[in-house]
């Protein structure tokens, strides 16, 4: 990987892992509030970075796959 590919994971992790804590801490306020809108709010942001991070990884795998069976082609 290079330099600027690790840098942009590094960054891509960072908000993926502070969207979770924002939307913890949202869900959280909505409880101690009593707020119906706020508890929603946290629940869709977590939900929403989860599917984010699925849809990146499986993303991901798919191109290791295509480049692994490439790579197999090549060597036969």
């Amino acid at each position: 990987m290079t330099s600027r590919g690790a840098r942009v994971g590094a960054a891509a992790r960072y908000l993926a892992c502070f969207g979770l804590v924002a939307g913890g801490v949202l869900f959280v306020a909505g409880i101690v509030a009593d707020s119906a809108v706020a508890r929603a709010n946290g629940v869709l942001l977590i939900v929403s970075v989860m599917l984010l991070i699925g849809a990146t990884y499986s993303a991901v795998f798919a191109r290791e796959a295509q480049v692994a069976r490439r790579e197999m082609s090549r060597r036969q």
